[in-house]
């Protein structure tokens, strides 16, 4: 255990000692699967270092650092419930690059929930390099129509790089918002609390903006109890003081969890014994493509919500960033390639033309170099 702070150079002290303790030097040591913390970063290129004094011999560390998909995810679906810009999601990623696993998520949230529009906007103009290549992919061809990913929204997380005090994340959606109230109400107070379990028969629950599965939580307790929920809040509508969710307000919680499913099965399938890196890109481009079809269908005039396309809007922005980042890591294109359920033929069908001999190419380099 760590007791000391969780910093890069601390952790990579403690692995280069455990290292030497079994005589593993940098040309028989692998990959490191982290989360998107940049002490992560720092370790690797403080442990690199030190074998390289030690042996000799290089360990390329940015080619061997894999990333935690189940920590992409979760920053994604924070991004979707609580971010209003791209410039308020550069702040809380800057804010909280340096906090290790759970800790950057709480922070992250926090971060989001928090800021103050001079803080967002001083990132108004700040473009890394890793987006400016994310802006440069958007020029390309769009990946093929196929049951993995559908065609890629060619501005979408440009769309939203203006703050505006509309797009507050949940709060900005009548619905989760009026949901939100429904859940404090019930536990303000122990007679509230007695009133609906009498007439739900089961608790809501609340949500908690750290963690955004308890969005998932709490909307699927509400709709398996929609026509209780529905007398309830009938019967307290002078209380809930305008909170009471109509028929509008249901249709948008069924949608926002069909919305979700798919990034809590990925989740599951991410943590599953079967996991393994191959997936890591899979599950990306179904996550892109999924956000990619429920704006689209946002944007049709018949079913146009400006609120819900800019939280699409900024989940896509934080899985693009962090699916742009797997081209600097060959291993992401070699296990597609490897494994026997996807092969040359996932990235022919899935991806455009013009990315087949980047992978291809980064594969063989894997083979040859390593």
């Amino acid at each position: 255990m760590v007791y000391s702070l969780h910093s890069g150079a601390t952790q990579a002290e403690l692995i280069a000692g455990t290292l030497r303790k079994f005589n593993i030097t940098a040309q028989s040591l692998g990959y490191y699967i982290g989360d998107n913390a940049t002490s992560n970063d720092t370790c690797l290129e403080e442990l690199s270092k030190v074998l390289e004094a030690e042996s000799g011999a290089e360990y390329p560390h940015k080619r061997r650092r894999v990333r935690c998909i189940g920590h992409i995810i979760n920053l994604a679906l924070q991004a979707f419930l609580l971010a209003r810009s791209k410039e308020a999601l550069r702040a809380a990623l800057e804010a909280t690059a340096d906090e290790p696993g759970s800790t950057m998520l709480e922070e992250f949230s926090q971060q989001l929930h928090e800021l103050d529009p001079a803080e967002i906007a001083a990132h108004s103009d700040t473009t890394t390099h890793q987006e400016q290549r994310q802006e440069e992919r958007q020029e390309q061809p769009t990946r093929k129509p196929t049951h993995a990913r559908g065609k890629r929204a060619a501005t979408t997380h440009q769309q939203a790089s203006n703050v505006d005090e509309r797009f507050a994340g949940w709060q900005g959606i009548p619905a989760l918002a009026k949901l939100h109230a429904l859940a404090v109400y019930i536990r303000s107070s122990a007679l509230h609390n007695d009133q609906w379990y009498d007439a739900v028969g089961k608790q809501l629950g609340i949500d908690n903006i750290t963690r955004w599965s308890s969005w998932h939580r709490v909307i699927t307790a509400a709709l398996k109890k929609k026509p209780q929920i529905i007398q309830f809040t009938a019967e307290h509508d002078n209380d809930l003081e305008g909170n009471t969710l109509s028929s509008r307000d249901w249709e948008m919680l069924e949608r926002t969890l069909e919305f979700l499913q798919p990034f809590y099965e990925a989740t599951l399938e991410a943590e599953g014994a079967m996991a393994s890196i191959s997936q890591s890109l899979e599950l990306l481009d179904l996550r892109l493509g999924h956000c990619e079809k429920w704006k689209a269908l946002y944007s049709q005039p018949s079913n146009r919500d400006d609120r819900i396309i800019h939280s699409i809007d900024m989940c896509w922005f934080i899985l693009d960033k962090y699916y742009t980042m797997t081209e600097d890591i060959p291993v992401y294109a070699a296990a597609l390639l490897l494994d026997p359920s996807k092969r040359k033929s996932y990235i022919e069908e899935c991806w455009p033309e013009e990315w087949h001999e980047g992978a291809f190419a980064a594969a063989r380099s894997l083979w040859k170099e390593e």
